[in-house]
């Protein structure tokens, strides 16, 4: 690869290229090529420009079909990896200058015509430039970067090639304004393609000692049904689909505490068309996800590798508020009316691990699965029996946590705050008997009104 001169080494060797065929042409007048910009060309005492050739490079663009070559330079650690190439195009514009009438349009025709019959910068060409003497030095960078030399280019992977570009009067017009020159009859050209690549060291893998290769048909499961939509701890979950079963089945749950369930192979409850699940603890309440996983084993290492992914299927985990299992059942529900009942229930050691402070009137619940502090909650209180007036409603929104012993808000990331132990500020509420039921995130507790067994309820 080519070094920070490789623009400077390339504008040398077509200066030179065409300094050397003008040579070889024997031309009665002396003719010169600079590579200078349009409006430092000398001009003599009548205003006229001395005959010679001028070379301008006047843009440089990306290469398209090396730009993305040897990305990404680094990984994921931040390691260099690769130099990635700096891949360039180069855009000149050939200029022709004469004292005399007819010299430019001769001295332009002769230097595309030697253009036209070297279109590729050969290797020899590029050594031969930079052989006697030094024409592109590093001379104006930083001291580090002194010793390196034009003659690297000839070493770059892709020959430079020179081809045309036919630009019309606006493009033309264009570019003569940006350069404030007068207009001479020019022509401009092409060139590709520059590799610039450092020379910092470089982190590489070691070499793949062995390779497997693997044919598996592209089945990837899907996932149709999940029933019940509604399913409480402990009941059964049915999925229902196609290309479910593979030799390596796994269920995953939107639940990092729920670690993916591998399913046995060759039982009735586990066929391409249907799995039966039983639910596992540690999901919370509300809606949750599952998908079915087909891992795929390489052999190399033994372990599983990421395969076939189903599409992701939404069920409702429904809260229950916890009893003792008596006949008939106690909740676990208490009211606390007042700041001495509060401290007794609640003692300010214990109630330094709530989640938020709670001011009396409050409500205690229990409820069987865990609730996170980032879910929304929702305590619902009907009045029982309300005789001829209508009945009493209440919604008491954001309950506060009381997280386990050891943890407290301050100590525990938010996203890890998780209890199933609501406390809820309950205003203004009036004496009687209430149904009770809990809302997370949309699902709600079961309401039962039968007596067998009866519906959570509270006097106050």
């Amino acid at each position: 690869m080519a070094n920070a001169l490789a623009i400077a080494a390339v504008t040398a060797v077509l200066k030179d290229l065409l300094n050397n065929g003008l040579i070889d042409a024997q031309l009665d007048n002396d003719v010169t090529v600079t590579a200078l910009p349009p409006d430092r060309i000398p001009v003599n005492q009548n205003g006229q420009n001395t005959t010679q050739l001028n070379l301008f490079l006047y843009q440089v663009t990306a290469n398209p079909a090396w730009r993305n070559e040897g990305l990404p330079t680094y990984n994921a650690r931040g390691d260099r990896v690769c130099n990635t190439p700096l891949a360039l195009d180069l855009h000149y514009l050939l200029t022709a200058y004469g004292s005399q009438e007819f010299e430019a349009e001769i001295l332009l025709g002769y230097a595309m015509q030697l253009l036209h019959e070297n279109a590729i910068l050969n290797r020899l060409a590029i050594q031969r430039t930079f052989s006697t003497e030094a024409v592109v030095t590093g001379s104006i960078l930083p001291r580090s970067f002194q010793s390196l030399a034009a003659a690297n280019l000839a070493d770059q992977v892709e020959q430079i090639k020179i081809a045309p570009k036919y630009l019309d009067m606006e493009e033309m017009s264009h570019i003569w304004s940006a350069l404030q020159a007068n207009y001479r009859t020019s022509t401009a050209y092409h060139v590709s393609v520059v590799l610039i690549e450092g020379q910092q060291p470089t982190r590489s893998a070691l070499p793949v000692q062995t390779s497997n290769i693997y044919v598996t048909p592209f089945q990837p499961p899907v996932i149709e049904e999940v029933t019940p939509q509604v399913s409480a701890t402990g009941n059964t979950l049915t999925i229902r689909g196609t290309n479910l079963r593979r030799n390596l089945t796994q269920a995953s749950f939107n639940n990092p505490a729920v670690a993916d369930i591998d399913l046995p192979v060759g039982t009735n409850t586990f066929t391409d068309r249907e799995i039966r699940l039983p639910l596992p603890s540690g999901l919370l309440a509300g809606v949750n996800t599952i998908q079915i996983i087909h891992p795929l084993d390489l052999g190399t290492p033994q372990e599983p590798h990421r395969g076939f992914e189903s599409n992701l299927a939404a069920f409702i985990l429904r809260p229950e508020i916890v009893n003792d299992g008596n006949t008939p059942p106690t909740y676990q529900i208490q009211y606390l009316p007042d700041q001495a009942a509060f401290d007794a229930a609640i003692p300010p050691d214990v109630a330094s691990r709530l989640t938020r402070t709670i001011t009396p009137p409050a409500m205690r619940l229990q409820i069987n699965l865990e609730i996170a502090d980032t879910q929304r909650t929702l305590l619902l209180l009907n009045q029982t029996n309300p005789g001829v007036e209508p009945a009493i409603a209440y919604n008491f929104p954001d309950a506060a946590l009381l997280l386990p012993e050891g943890q407290t808000p301050a100590n525990t990331p938010k996203a890890a705050q998780r209890s199933p132990t609501l406390v809820f500020a309950v205003p203004n509420i009036l004496s009687s008997s209430y149904l009770v039921r809990v809302r997370v995130d949309g699902a709600e507790s079961p309401l039962a009104l039968a007596t067998d067994p009866p519906h959570p309820q509270i006097t106050i």
